[in-house]
């Protein structure tokens, strides 16, 4: 894989990286922001993320098969 910089991400980019910098190569820079980015994302979602531990945390003989006419049902007698 190739990456190409502008001028001013590559003074960034050789800033952090080397033998003295805080990386040791552009890939490990990379896959740095690219794994701060996914927890990013993971973490800009906290209802997303609250709704997956509550279903996760259901016994599973407490699960229910899915009905997607009663879903809807739900949803329009909550919002109309």
């Amino acid at each position: 894989m190739t990456i190409k910089f502008d001028d001013a991400a590559s003074g960034r980019v050789t800033a952090v990286t080397g033998e003295q910098a805080q990386f040791a190569d552009v890939a490990a820079y990379v896959n740095d922001l690219i794994q701060r980015d996914a927890e990013e994302a993971f973490h800009r979602h906290p209802a997303v993320i609250a709704e997956l531990r509550a279903a996760f945390a259901v016994p599973d003989d407490e699960v229910r098969p899915f009905a997607p006419e009663a879903s809807r049902e739900r949803m329009r007698r909550r919002h109309g």
